[in-house]
């Protein structure tokens, strides 16, 4: 059962995504605001990274974007890239996207 999930994304020193789901509570902090969040955006969040290696790559672009996600369960799992991706993380972008926009 996953307990918590922390995700990272900076493109160079300016983070552009800090969050931190925490989810028995139903809450994401995201950009030091705090989200309701419901079963759909948990369970898509979960869909968007099932899949996903734990390691992409690392490119030595400093500007170039990077990912950092951390599934906490009884057991701690990481994902990383650095200008280098899944082939769905546009929707993990989206999915963020959409807490701002209300959806």
């Amino acid at each position: 059962m996953i307990k918590a999930i922390d995700i990272i994304i900076n493109n160079g020193p300016i983070n552009l995504v800090v969050s931190s789901i925490l989810f028995s509570d139903n809450i994401c902090i995201y950009n030091n605001r705090k989200y309701i969040i419901n079963e759909d955006f948990k369970d898509e969040l979960v869909k968007i990274i099932s899949l996903w290696k734990h390691e992409y790559g690392y490119s030595n672009n400093i500007d170039d974007q990077e990912f950092n996600v951390t599934v906490y369960t009884d057991k701690k799992e990481s994902f990383h890239g650095k200008g280098i991706f899944p082939n769905n993380y546009a929707s993990l972008i989206g999915l963020f996207e959409g807490l701002d926009n209300g959806r």
